[in-house]
């Protein structure tokens, strides 16, 4: 499970402490169960925008049939161009190259 989490910075995230302890344990433990993918603009961490670009360029980048759950976190004008950049792309993508709507959480 990959987990895409932006934020400002540490102290601002939803459940920061979790996700972090989360992914350092698996890490640790070699698990490829959760797996952490920050952005903290004020930390510099991740800086670029999670823009329509970087959307799709991202989703493209997986093998849509391996993907059984994609969680994505972040303010509401993140989640908003998140799933408007979804609704667009499967207007002008072949459907075998998406991730189904039915795996990917906004939170």
């Amino acid at each position: 499970m990959k987990m895409y989490a932006s934020f400002p910075s540490k102290a601002e995230g939803v459940a920061w402490d979790l996700m972090e302890a989360l992914d350092n344990y698996c890490k640790k433990k070699g698990s490829r169960s959760f797996e952490l993918i920050p952005r903290l603009s004020k930390e510099k961490v991740n800086p670029a925008r999670w823009n329509e670009t970087w959307i799709e360029k991202t989703l493209l980048s997986y093998n849509a049939a391996e993907v059984k759950r994609m969680w994505c976190c972040g303010p509401p004008v993140m989640n908003e161009t998140f799933d408007r950049q979804l609704m667009d792309m499967r207007t002008r993508i072949d459907a075998k190259q998406m991730i189904s709507p039915y795996v990917i959480e906004l939170l």
